[in-house]
């Protein structure tokens, strides 16, 4: 199996079989936010073995080819191989971000439940519930839906300071939140009027987020392409080096 040709900025993978070899084309630069546990040499089986390196192909252009050059699976692991792969690329951001949104949202309404059980009043109640899924959301957001959007040094934002930011931008957001459920909850169960509330912000939380919040740095764009290019020469060389 060949594992060193490349065009393009792209690697190309061949499965081993007799005759003519099969051309296998998948663009490297869709994975490059795959957790590094992850960046590994992963086994896909399709007509025989076809590996698959989870690593950067080099390439600074930010632009994503939207799955082309991706083949489709031939049995159920490769399915999930690559519906694994896709979950941490950009394009399924908007995916982790409603992952993430999702057990902030129940983790939410199970404070609320919980406290209206101890007798506090449906708005305080929901309001701290709504503060502390918050700090749960940020945290889940920093490490996962923009893990990739990496805090650098120098003039880019500190931890403390995207935290401030992330406070300010949800300060709009908690109050469509809170006028929502206030509203909602004259003619509907307090679960229901929050999860109403939870609902009309999630849109425009994802935006600020995405634009301002989590915004990516460009010293951290450079140092990211640098690093992948190094990766990259890397791999390269030592699949010379083993003739695969």
């Amino acid at each position: 199996m060949s594992l060193c040709n490349g065009s393009g900025g792209n690697a190309h993978w061949f499965p081993r079989s007799s005759g003519k070899q099969r051309h296998q084309k998948v663009p490297l630069s869709n994975y490059s936010i795959v957790p590094r546990c992850l960046q590994v040499e992963f086994i896909l089986w399709r007509e025989g073995t076809l590996l698959m390196s989870l690593g950067n192909d080099g390439q600074c252009d930010q632009k994503q080819e939207s799955g082309r050059g991706f083949t489709a699976p031939g049995n159920l692991e490769a399915f999930f191989c690559h519906l694994l792969l896709w979950f941490f690329t950009r394009q399924a951001r908007p995916v982790r971000f409603l992952c993430i949104g999702g057990i902030t949202g129940l983790l939410q309404l199970a404070l609320l439940n919980m406290w209206l059980r101890w007798g506090w009043g449906e708005l305080p109640a929901n309001s701290v519930a709504f503060l502390l899924s918050a700090q749960v959301n940020f945290a889940l957001s920093h490490l996962f839906t923009w893990r990739d959007r990496s805090i650098s040094s120098g003039e880019a934002p500190t931890l403390l300071k995207r935290w401030i930011m992330f406070h300010g931008s949800i300060a709009g957001t908690a109050l469509l939140d809170l006028l929502l459920f206030t509203l909602s909850s004259r003619y509907l169960p307090a679960f229901l009027a929050s999860a109403l509330g939870i609902c009309g912000a999630a849109w425009i939380n994802f935006m600020v987020m995405n634009r301002v919040v989590f915004r990516a740095q460009q010293e951290s764009i450079s140092i990211e392409c640098k690093g992948n290019q190094q990766r990259f020469t890397l791999l390269q060389e030592e699949c010379k080096e083993k003739r695969i």
